[in-house]
């Protein structure tokens, strides 16, 4: 039988990072370390919870061993509920999912839940930058940025497709959307007044702009690591 290989040691490349000014990457961070679990075999949740806090610095270390949940048995409740006479106190065992979740309570913005809001897409629709979009690498970021918050939105249904849709185009300025019109027309004319373009067909358009003009260079292989809608 093969040996388990053993967790690498803080600093390796292979070890995830975390730092506690950007808490959103903390669900990322835990991915990762569950992901060398998996790989080391590493099974037991002391075991767990002490590998978590050698991937993070001596601050963030100590704030995570402070924790109860970092205990292997901290809380004590009664074996017994009234009317019964109260037994002796039994240990609840805390588990490396209870201390994970009181963790992430001690970062405001880590949690998966409400990671985004509409309002977060609202201001990135809003931003006056979008105006000044007019080249093809302007509009790779705006797509990057606005696919990011809208599919989460989108995946925890508080964002309709048709919606998502429209939305986009309003986050287009003046600069680049006639190009992309011009295209639209030719490739979609059956689009309904009013009914809008999917992200699709206008990311689509994009490309085929993009294609046709070789100084706009800084638009290639953008697509090619990114998710459809």
């Amino acid at each position: 039988m093969a040996t388990p290989k053993a967790m690498p040691a803080p600093g390796h490349s292979t070890v995830p990072s975390f730092l506690s000014s950007d808490p959103q990457e903390l669900d990322c961070f835990f991915d990762e370390l569950e992901f060398l679990f998996t790989a080391c075999n590493v099974t037991n949740d002391g075991d767990k919870k002490r590998h978590a806090t050698r991937y993070v610095n001596f601050n963030t270390s100590e704030q995570w061993r402070s924790l109860e949940q970092y205990k292997a048995h901290i809380d004590v409740v009664p074996a017994a509920v009234p009317p019964a006479p109260a037994g002796p106190a039994v240990a609840v065992p805390q588990t490396y999912d209870m201390y994970k979740a009181a963790v992430i309570r001690l970062y405001p913005g880590a949690s998966t839940e409400n990671r985004y809001s509409i309002e977060d897409l609202n201001r990135l629709i809003q931003n006056p930058w979008n105006q000044q979009i007019k080249s093809i690498g302007d509009f790779a970021h705006y797509y990057r940025q606005f696919f990011q918050i809208s599919w989460w939105l989108t995946k925890n249904d508080q964002l309709g497709t048709l919606e998502r849709d429209r939305l986009f185009k309003n986050g287009l300025g003046a600069g680049i959307w006639p190009q992309l019109q011009s295209r639209l027309n030719i490739s979609h004319p059956t689009i309904r007044p009013g009914e809008p373009y999917t992200i699709q067909q206008i990311k689509e358009a994009a490309e085929f702009n993009g294609r046709l003009d070789p100084a706009k260079h800084l638009y290639r292989a953008i697509w090619k690591a990114g998710e459809e809608m």
